[in-house]
């Protein structure tokens, strides 16, 4: 991406629904729920690019935030939402299942 945010800024998209973690991990059927968004405050998404600033965010990782506070943009055809590292209210973590043998 050639759009970096300054400072504690982090730029973030839309997870797709049946989208794989850089693992390897599928998304589990009670959080595609959860990133369908019907009439819930909160959104959520993937983070794709942080400022130099951020502390607690890593690009990749699924943030939720209230919905009112990004900034909504389109950069190459896509789009995007802009807000400070200091509105996310959760970092969504993935546990990988116990395999039993």
């Amino acid at each position: 991406m050639n759009l970096e945010p300054l400072g504690t800024y982090i730029i973030a998209e839309k997870p797709t629904v049946d989208e794989k973690k850089h693992s390897g991990i599928i998304l589990p059927d009670h959080v595609k729920e959860q990133l369908e968004e019907k009439e819930s405050p909160y959104r959520t998404r993937r983070v794709v690019a942080k400022g130099a600033l951020c502390q607690f965010l890593q690009v990749g990782d699924l943030v939720v935030y209230e919905h009112h506070v990004p900034t909504v943009f389109n950069f190459k055809g896509k789009e995007y939402e802009i807000f400070k590292e200091e509105y996310v209210t959760a970092r969504i973590k993935i546990e990988k299942p116990k395999v039993e043998a």
